[in-house]
């Protein structure tokens, strides 16, 4: 049994000398603590710094393309695409709708500087029937009915009126 011993030891002497031709690599000198929190501090304000800005740019995107209706609405076309009704006084318009016995929402749209909010150009608010000084925005189509856009003649701030695209 001695004999097996000795002849493995020699197996491993054999194996183990090329690798004591080598020198031991020592360890490299540790940074300075100051120097590793700095470095830290650093790599994360950049970090940060990056992560704000595509932030910003994401919302601004989110935003601008969500958040700000159009300066004109757009007709729903179909039955509507040639409507005679857009200018049309909205109390005639009603009348008119009522005649074809439409089922009819109304939103009175109210146009505001821009500059001044935001970039919000105007909001729409449901009534009950159209205000008297109102003229026909326009006219869309949903599965209740007609939802008719209405806007006072006077508002300085909308938009020209637009006829239907035919």
């Amino acid at each position: 049994m001695e004999e097996l011993t000795s002849i493995e030891e020699r197996r491993v002497e054999a194996f183990l000398e090329p690798l004591r031709t080598l020198t031991p690599v020592g360890p490299t000198p540790a940074a300075s603590s100051r120097a590793t929190r700095l470095r830290t501090v650093l790599v994360g304000g950049v970090a940060l710094a990056a992560l704000a800005i595509g932030g910003g740019a994401f919302a601004r995107g989110a935003f601008t393309s969500h958040a700000t209706p159009d300066r004109a609405p757009v007709s729903a076309g179909g039955r509507l695409a040639c409507s005679h009704l857009v200018g049309m006084d909205a109390q005639r318009a009603a009348n008119v709708l009522r005649e074809r016995g439409e089922v009819v929402f109304w939103r009175l749209t109210r146009y505001v500087n821009p500059a001044q909010n935001g970039g919000v150009v105007g909001f729409a608010s449901d009534v009950a029937s159209p205000p008297p000084g109102t003229v026909v925005e326009d006219v869309a189509s949903n599965a209740q009915g007609l939802v008719v856009f209405i806007r006072r003649s006077d508002d300085a701030k909308a938009p020209p009126l637009s006829t239907p695209r035919c």
